[in-house]
């Protein structure tokens, strides 16, 4: 039987980080089973191991290149609105801001001494 015992199906997705909006998680992983069923495409073989290791083009380890990736979508314009769209955008800008303007605790450590 395909995909096992009907009763046990389920979808499966452990890519999403804790700090991910639930909400918006959920919509793009079924906005994305939607989308692959209306297209008729067969679903990939699940992912054993780490998929950061594994060479997928979309799967990113920073939110710049995570942040770029959406904002470049096109299928992301299928599934969210213009204006929604923009504010996360500009949110996450934000946040990465400030996260890049952090000095960290090794950053101090390494080049205390040099300054």
């Amino acid at each position: 039987m395909h995909g096992g015992n009907h009763k046990a199906r389920r979808i499966e997705h452990r890519l999403a980080g804790a700090d991910a909006n639930p909400y918006l998680v959920t919509l793009a992983i079924l906005a994305a089973a939607l989308d692959g069923m209306d297209q008729k495409l067969e679903p990939p073989s699940p992912v054993k191991g780490s998929c950061y290791d594994q060479g997928y083009p979309n799967v990113v380890a920073n939110l710049q290149d995570a942040l770029r990736l959406f904002e470049t979508s096109d299928w992301i314009t299928t599934i969210l609105p213009l204006l929604f769209r923009e504010a996360f955008i500009n949110c996450k800008r934000q946040e990465l801001s400030v996260f890049q303007n952090q000095i960290t605790d090794l950053e101090i450590e390494t080049y205390r001494d040099r300054i």
